[in-house]
């Protein structure tokens, strides 16, 4: 007698508290097509993510951009990697690059590109030796420039303090303290 110890697909998907109707929503939802690069062009996107990388062929070093497409509308959502590979034949043009987004020491390749970064990039279709499609960054330049890293993050002053820090009751009408992020009675008047 085997005892199989996987959880059931009724538990997953509702919680344990089982009904729903999965069932019928597999039955109706077509699979989707496979995905193909994006056409040729040039492309407004969303700079999601940067990080430090290696290429799966050889270990190749490189700082990994994630660009989320926002324009054209038709292709919003759609995802492009960039690899700005850091050898020494490829490091001045990886490092003009990483200027344009505010990188430029190697400290800073340890920490991701300011939030809300806006790049236009051109993007290329290439053909593999084994005859895939994919899609190559030409150029890309930032037409937005986002967040400064940091500059949402509190100051060490705002989360201390006491009575006597002249900043009042730091409670909100509800009683919630935003200084401590902890719920209390209603603020005083």
């Amino acid at each position: 007698m085997s005892t199989d110890n996987r959880p059931r697909l009724d538990d997953i998907l509702t919680g344990g508290s089982g009904g729903g109707n999965f069932d019928d929503l597999w039955n109706s939802t077509e699979a989707a097509g496979e995905l193909e690069p994006l056409p040729a062009g040039t492309y407004r996107a969303l700079v999601t993510n940067g990080e430090l990388a290696t290429s799966r062929a050889k270990g190749t070093p490189s700082y990994k951009l994630t660009l989320d497409v926002i324009d054209p509308p038709s292709h919003a959502g759609r995802r492009i990697w960039h690899d700005l590979w850091l050898t020494p034949p490829a490091l001045p043009s990886t490092k003009r690059d990483l200027a344009k987004l505010g990188i430029v020491s190697p400290a800073q390749l340890r920490q991701a590109p300011r939030s809300g970064m806006v790049v236009e990039v051109k993007l290329a279709l290439r053909t593999g030796d084994d005859g895939a499609t994919f899609n190559r960054v030409g150029s890309f330049k930032v037409v937005s420039d986002g967040t400064p890293a940091g500059a949402l993050d509190l100051d060490a002053a705002e989360l201390t303090g006491g009575p006597d820090d002249g900043e009042g009751d730091s409670r909100d009408a509800g009683g919630f303290d935003w200084r401590d992020g902890r719920q209390r009675g209603a603020a005083r008047p």
